[in-house]
């Protein structure tokens, strides 16, 4: 069975990313913002959380990315 590959959009507080990440076991997570603090906070988190699935947290625009990869699922929650 294929493993999915997620990407959210715009981490913020990171309790979505946080959840998205258990979710997906097999697969992966991409969570993309702007904002520095945001994309550190997560990383920590999942670090103290010992978090064993894989993320990536990237510092960066999205609208800017030059996608290599194909995604499953894509989220971005909005407040």
């Amino acid at each position: 069975s294929k493993k999915a590959q997620a990407c959210n959009i715009g981490i913020g507080a990171g309790e979505w990313d946080t959840y998205l990440a258990y979710k997906l076991p097999e697969g992966t997570l991409t969570s993309i913002d702007m904002i520095e603090v945001c994309c550190r906070q997560l990383e920590e988190r999942l670090i103290c959380e010992g978090n064993p699935n894989k993320v990536s947290v990237i510092c960066a625009d999205a609208m800017e990315l030059d996608f290599k990869e194909r995604f499953d699922i894509l989220t971005m929650v909005i407040v």
